[in-house]
């Protein structure tokens, strides 16, 4: 058969190959007019479009040459359309990153800037190629081929390659086995059993998750993984699961003791006349983490508008005064005691500062006042010239219980870091806060924890304690109220005294509800909001209206205890 009939019939006959022709046809231009292109300097010139097809929403990177150091008033242009602002992420002399917008159409990518417009590239929105999609679990599954290293400690970059893992991550998970004192052993088989509850996910909220594509992804492995097995989990189903070796040269924690406890929170809203405004709360949820891996959403008041959220569940209220309403969650929340473990003498000075983990939890933020002049003043005079994290979050915590005098009742008054420093006299939450505020000021990553300590078998209160991260380790408790004499009794004794118990250990009875500062932009530009502080939740917004008008009142209950496991 003649091969040019034959291409020109197959031309004829199928949409996928004409594109796919087309796509070369392009290319090949391309190469050929970039020889003459390359040497010019000022006018942009492109090198490579990846991907070249692509779903609406993707994110599209342009890599080559004279786009500038910022965008200005340049721009990138595809199928005719100029796209707006937000769709750029990164605009750099030599890369462009892009997010795909809705309405994107085939057709040719143009980098244009003052000095002139690239010779184009081609770009075809998948969803306008026609193809037959045959459901085969076997090819739509994730598969994983290899992970490497096969051997790694808390917190390093490991990189997982194979196929179907989708372009985007979504809700998609790496799932590592978890360290847990309760894993089922096979006595016959001398191994672990395996369940979904002997696994732990990495962490988004700890920037566990560093890239993902369809063939391969670039995932830290979260604290509280152990040796053993590791799968992940996507829409379309799971992976087989491959090995993976933990290691831990500086110490491996133990989670063990689990308790469930069963938690109400809930907030009651009154409206007083009729106002043409809507109300949005947001109810903090617990956090997952290494010690509280479990949380189940129980019974609901009200249906959220938002569910998904990794903080809060978000509601909207329309303020109607017939239209009073309890809005309440109930929380099924597993905690596991922590006992560090820690060889301090491998604890070094951090060598990855430019990970996102890192610059976020040693930099100040709307809570954390570390760059205060009283606080790097007070860290100098306690850490002096100690380098070593360790050393130094252990100097700060002994100057706390030796020097501080910790009050029972909250205060009601938001008295400042520098107010804690000249009086000495605080609560919790003043001490939580100074504590974080002083390992950041030395470098040393560390978050204010906030949630509710579990008084006894039929009660709890609001509580702040911190946690400090380490490299090649994960992260620390430290409570250093618990260390200063704040009365709480635990369900079991403690084997040391509290000073040194609450130095890298944490009861089972400390039940999370926020780990650092969630700052939250109110739904609307002028909405009224309204913020409330030293509770069970570190939050800059618990609610707004969206008239500043609108006349309610509102009630915050603290968490109430209605069971124990």
């Amino acid at each position: 058969m003649n091969p040019f009939k034959f291409i020109k019939e197959l031309l004829r006959r199928s949409p996928l190959f004409r594109v796919v022709a087309l796509l070369l046809f392009v290319a090949l231009v391309f190469l050929v007019v970039h020889q003459f292109t390359k040497s010019s300097t000022g006018i942009p010139v492109i090198s490579s479009v990846n991907p070249m097809v692509a779903m609406p929403g993707d994110q599209m990177t342009i890599r080559g040459e004279n786009f500038g150091s910022t965008r200005g008033a340049s721009y990138v242009e595809i199928a005719g359309s100029k796209l707006t602002a937000s769709s750029y992420t990164v605009w750099s002399n030599k890369e462009i990153k892009v997010k795909l917008p809705l309405n994107v159409q085939d057709g040719l990518v143009v980098v244009v800037t003052s000095e002139g417009r690239s010779i184009p590239s081609f770009f075809a929105n998948r969803e306008n190629i026609p193809v037959i999609v045959h459901d085969n679990p076997e090819t739509e599954s994730p598969v994983i081929e290899e992970v490497s290293p096969a051997s790694a400690s808390i917190g390093q970059l490991v990189t997982i390659t194979g196929k179907n893992f989708g372009n985007v991550r979504g809700s998609s998970q790496v799932f590592f086995t978890a360290n847990r004192a309760d894993r089922t052993f096979n006595q016959v088989q001398e191994e672990y059993v395996s369940s979904s509850e002997d696994f732990i996910s990495a962490n988004e909220c700890e920037f566990d998750y560093n890239s993902w594509s369809d063939t391969e992804i670039h995932v830290r492995v979260p604290d509280g993984a152990d040796s053993g097995q590791l799968y992940i989990s996507t829409a379309k189903g799971e992976s087989t699961s491959i090995n993976i070796d933990i290691t831990f040269a500086a110490g491996k924690k133990s989670f063990n003791s689990k308790r469930v406890y069963n938690i109400q929170t809930r907030t009651d809203v009154s409206v007083a006349d009729r106002q043409d405004s809507t109300l949005t709360l947001y109810s903090p949820r617990p956090q997952l983490s290494a010690s509280q891996p479990f949380v189940e959403i129980g019974d609901l008041s009200a249906e959220p508008l938002i569910r998904d959220d990794p903080k809060c569940l978000i509601y909207q209220h329309s303020l109607i005064p017939t239209n009073s309403k309890s809005f309440s969650q109930n929380y099924v929340i597993t905690v596991y005691e922590v006992n560090s473990n820690i060889k301090a003498q491998n604890i070094t000075r951090y060598v990855n500062t430019k990970r996102d983990l890192y610059t976020t939890f040693t930099s100040p933020d709307g809570l954390i006042p570390s760059d205060n002049e009283k606080v790097v003043e007070l860290k100098g005079q306690i850490v002096g010239k100690e380098k070593n994290p360790y050393k130094q979050a252990r100097a700060i915590y002994d100057y706390f219980y030796k020097n501080y005098r910790i009050l029972s009742a909250v205060s009601e008054k938001n008295s400042s870091v520098e107010d804690f420093i000249s009086s000495k006299r605080g609560d919790a939450f003043d001490f939580a806060v100074l504590y974080t505020a002083l390992c950041r000021a030395c470098g040393i990553p560390a978050v204010p924890v906030s949630g509710v300590l579990v008084d006894s078998y039929s009660s709890c209160r609001n509580h702040w304690w911190v946690e400090i991260y380490f490299e090649n380790y994960g992260w620390f408790p430290v409570d250093p109220a618990l260390a200063g004499g704040l009365n709480f009794k635990p369900f079991n004794p403690l084997e040391d005294s509290a000073e040194e118990y609450y130095f890298g250990n944490l009861d089972n009875q400390h039940v999370v509800f926020s780990r650092g500062w969630n700052q939250i932009k109110t739904s609307i530009s002028s909405a009224r909001p309204v913020s409330r502080s030293r509770t069970y939740a570190l939050q800059s917004v618990w609610e707004d209206a969206s008239s500043a008008e609108a006349r309610y009142s509102s009630v915050w209950a603290n968490p109430r205890l209605i069971g124990v496991e």
